[in-house]
């Protein structure tokens, strides 16, 4: 190949040299070789970057080719995972479907039992209305302050359940008890603190503190009673009561005539 370039250059210059009498033909020749080992070195170093660059260019289209395998498999993978999901998604859609609707079921089904706790707290107010007020007036407040709880929905069912089974017991328990309780008069007719005697839900009575006047609670009014006798009867049974006297027999007035002629129990 220099051999091609080296002969017409040579030609070229020599009829260039002949044309000049101060050119040294020995020098020109040999740096015309140099120039041409350069360029030879030149072309190689081209051929040489040009073998490289498509070597590289090759290994980069294997690995390109590879990572479109892998992705390829990678989105297979993710197609068939998405379709397992959307199966999953589709299975449990059905079982929420399921769960909401015994929801909405079981939601009726406390929304009944929340009115027959309501209806069931004024059937046992109108109860307590019939009890004497030293009795009636806690449990109808109890009884009361429950149901417009429930009414509200600002307690669940079991609670209103077991408050109201609560306050049934108490007031089982109260049937059976003696209360003794002081404050102010129930009736005008008799001024100033009174003494209050309940026995059970079938007596309850109220006394001066001196035991002249009294009054007997009739089913739902009190009736007051003009007699020492009856008072004085009434409040020894609550000194008795209280550990102030000593045990006794006490008649107590379980019926007296109201004013229209109505037998108090």
């Amino acid at each position: 190949m220099q051999k091609r370039w080296f002969i017409p250059l040579l030609c070229i210059f020599s009829f260039s040299l002949m044309a000049s009498d101060d050119v040294d033909i020995d020098n020109e020749i040999l740096r015309l070789k140099k120039e041409l080992a350069q360029v030879s070195k030149q072309r190689k170093k081209v051929r040489k970057a040009a073998k490289e660059d498509k070597k590289e260019f090759s290994q980069y289209q294997k690995r390109t080719k590879e990572r479109f395998s892998v992705l390829a498999a990678e989105t297979d993978s993710v197609r068939k995972e998405v379709g397992v999901l959307n199966k999953k998604s589709a299975a449990l859609g059905s079982t929420l479907y399921g769960l909401e609707a015994r929801q909405k079921n079981l939601d009726l089904k406390q929304k009944g039992l929340q009115k027959k706790l309501v209806d069931l707290c004024k059937a046992a107010i109108e109860m307590t209305k019939a009890a004497p007020p030293l009795l009636s007036k806690k449990s109808a407040d109890g009884l009361d302050f429950l149901k417009s709880e429930l009414a509200v929905g600002s307690i669940d069912n079991i609670e209103g359940m077991e408050r109201l089974v609560k306050i049934i017991n108490d007031l089982d328990v109260q049937l059976m008890n003696i209360e003794i309780a002081q404050g102010a008069s129930p009736i005008p007719q008799i001024q100033g603190n009174v003494y209050r005697l309940r026995v059970g839900g079938v007596f309850e009575a109220s006394v001066d503190i001196k035991g002249t006047k009294c009054a007997i609670w009739n089913t739902d009014k009190w009736v007051f009673v003009d007699d020492e006798g009856v008072a004085s009867e009434i409040l020894e049974a609550v000194m008795i009561r209280e550990g102030k006297a000593l045990p006794a027999f006490v008649k107590l007035p379980y019926t007296v005539a109201d004013e229209g002629g109505t037998n108090a129990q």
